[in-house]
């Protein structure tokens, strides 16, 4: 079995190879033992420094290269503001259920009726109940022509006309109704009952417009086209 000389085995045989040469090479007299010990002490000590100093330079490496400030690489762009959405459109066309109270402008009641034709009520809620039994039982309404519309309006001597309203009659709901007074135009809320009745009511609510005694009523069929115009008032 091969004998591995542990550290202090080689450490002592260095030392007496070492008396061994400064004996030989020593003058004539007393072998200078403590001498040769210091010589040896300082030649391992010079070892260890020279590799711990090895050592030192390895460990600093990575240090140095962590301390080392990165290149900066390509600028990424900011990214884009996207555009805010358009508003969605109010929408203007109303399906609502036979003889349901709605409510319209100016805190009133609107109701279609399937009983006769274009027959609908548009009143305050206190009157509602009894226009519309009145409406139900006689059968009331305007027989308008096809392609069709008719007016009636709301007016007070104050502030002149304040509402507008009118029964539409085509087979498919119209694209829109407007309202044209002293150059301003206001387009109106439709209303029609469920499936394909072929007619419906408009109501315009005027308020926000200034003062005015005379309108023009213009209705659009689905294509943009219009259908019939309507001139009223004073």
């Amino acid at each position: 079995m091969t004998h591995h000389p542990t550290h202090e085995e080689s450490t002592a045989r260095e030392l007496a190879a070492a008396l061994r040469r400064e004996a030989h090479e020593a003058p004539t007299g007393p072998a200078p033992v403590e001498a040769v010990v210091r010589a040896g002490r300082a030649r391992r000590a010079r070892r260890r420094a020279a590799a711990g100093g090895a050592v030192l330079a390895v460990l600093a490496v990575p240090a140095l290269l962590s301390a080392w400030p990165a290149s900066p690489g390509p600028a990424r762009p900011a990214p884009a503001a996207s555009a805010p959405s358009p508003p969605a459109p109010v929408p203007r066309l109303h399906t609502v259920a036979p003889h349901e109270p709605v409510p319209v402008a100016g805190g009133l009641r609107l109701a279609l009726l399937p009983e006769g034709r274009q027959n609908y009520v548009l009143t305050s809620p206190g009157s509602f109940a009894a226009a519309l039994e009145s409406a139900r039982s006689e059968h009331m309404g305007t027989s308008i022509r096809p392609r069709g519309i008719s007016g009636g309006h709301a007016s007070s001597a104050a502030d002149g006309i304040h509402r507008v309203h009118g029964a539409w009659r085509l087979p498919e709901p119209p694209d829109r109704i407007e309202l044209t007074a002293g150059g301003h135009t206001v387009e109106a809320d439709l209303y029609t009952l469920p499936g394909e009745p072929g007619w419906g009511v408009y109501v315009v609510d005027t308020r926000s417009l200034p003062r005015f005694t005379s309108y023009t009523v213009t209705a659009y069929d689905a294509t943009g086209r219009p259908f019939d115009t309507l001139e009223a008032g004073s």
